[in-house]
């Protein structure tokens, strides 16, 4: 019969045991809770949780955010110049243009300094395409970049059918301006809730305001969404370049279209990939371009010098090449000629005479 000590040190090694093996399965439980995933910010790495994936889910909502940091406009954002006075939403240098956080930020002007000039802006930047939740929220920051000239306008749009400017944009959610007097940044939100399994664009439009300075956004976030994946673009082109008595050395110039004929949602690359090796100094405007969203053509400018031969008809082509498929490409044919010469015309018509009357011809010669 073991005695009371054995018993009460045989329980003990158990109770331990116990413990050891649930404390295990509490951390490995708790691991599997918190598995870590590692998080580019501004600011360098950092680790969130891992949300629980459910089987039933083809894919999990997450968050959309765009703080400018590549120092350029992001990929798949629109940017677009509606009132035409090719002033755009632009990445503004850092070292002028304070940002929320981080370096960059997005900015569009309603004044120049050079040239001083008052614009009257009507500017456009547009989120990709992404899958609202019922609980999906845009939150951005806003500010003047100039304390004295502050009063700049902000609306935000949202389009659920497309990205045609304005016509798609239908639903107007929030509505900004920046107080007098004041360049401080707003933190504004909006709920995104209505648009519950709707696929649906974000627009940021500096609009209703002239002769202030700079409006600029940060820290873009649009909680629990699921971006959409874009589908394939086509390259197509319209039109073709004709020349006709053209001054050998002369300058000419002609356009023609660029357009993307793919997916609805698609985004198109493209680029020059040949042009004839006749005349000198072919110049394109643009000689490519990047994220052509379907619908909207690009006309490309044309300046080329004429060769030196007179009297002579070039024909060639401008083959262009969709910059992810170098099997989609199209073709603009190319033609010029230069003017037969006034000396060449005067042979021409007394040979002219010569044939229809012989004896005309034998005199010609005998004075020649």
């Amino acid at each position: 019969m073991k005695n009371t000590n054995q018993i009460l040190k045989g329980a003990s090694i158990l109770l331990i045991a116990a413990v050891m093996i649930l404390s295990t399965v509490a951390v490995t439980a708790n691991t599997g809770e918190q598995n870590l995933t590692p998080l580019q910010t501004k600011v360098g790495i950092t680790y969130i949780p891992e949300p629980v994936i459910k089987e039933s889910m083809p894919s999990r909502l997450g968050d959309f955010t765009e703080g400018f940091e590549g120092g350029s406009i992001p990929t798949h954002w629109l940017n677009i110049d509606y009132d035409g006075d090719l002033y755009f939403w632009e990445i503004p240098d850092s070292s002028g243009f304070p940002a929320h956080s981080g370096t960059y930020c997005a900015a569009s002007a309603s004044y120049v300094n050079d040239p001083g000039m008052a614009l009257f802006p009507d500017n456009w930047l547009v989120t990709p395409l992404m899958t609202a939740s019922a609980t999906s929220q845009l939150t951005y920051w806003v500010a003047a970049q100039d304390a004295d000239w502050s009063e700049e306008h902000i609306e935000v749009w949202i389009s659920t059918t497309g990205f045609v400017i304005p016509d798609d944009f239908t639903d107007q959610v929030d509505d900004y301006t920046c107080p007098f007097g004041s360049s401080e940044w707003e933190e504004r939100n909006v709920d995104l809730s209505s648009y519950d399994g709707e696929d649906i664009f974000i627009a940021f439009r500096h609009c209703d305001v002239t002769d202030m300075f700079w409006i600029k956004i940060d820290d873009v976030l649009v909680t629990d969404v699921e971006l959409v994946e874009p589908g394939d673009p086509a390259l197509d082109c319209d039109g073709s370049l004709s020349w006709a008595d053209v001054e050998p050395g002369a300058t000419v110039e002609g356009s023609f279209a660029v357009e993307n004929s793919g997916d609805s949602y698609s985004f198109l690359n493209w680029e020059i990939d040949s042009y004839p090796d006749w005349g000198s100094n072919w110049t394109f405007d643009p000689d490519g371009g990047n994220d052509i969203p379907k619908g909207a053509p690009v006309t490309v400018d044309v300046e080329v010098v004429a060769p030196e031969d007179p009297e002579t008809e070039f024909t060639g082509e401008i083959v262009l090449v969709n910059s992810d498929n170098p099997d989609d490409t199209c073709i603009i044919d190319v033609a010029l000629a230069t003017p037969v010469s006034q000396q060449s015309l005067i042979f021409q018509f007394f040979e002219m005479l010569a044939q229809r009357f012989p004896i005309l011809g034998r005199i010609l010669v005998a004075i020649y």
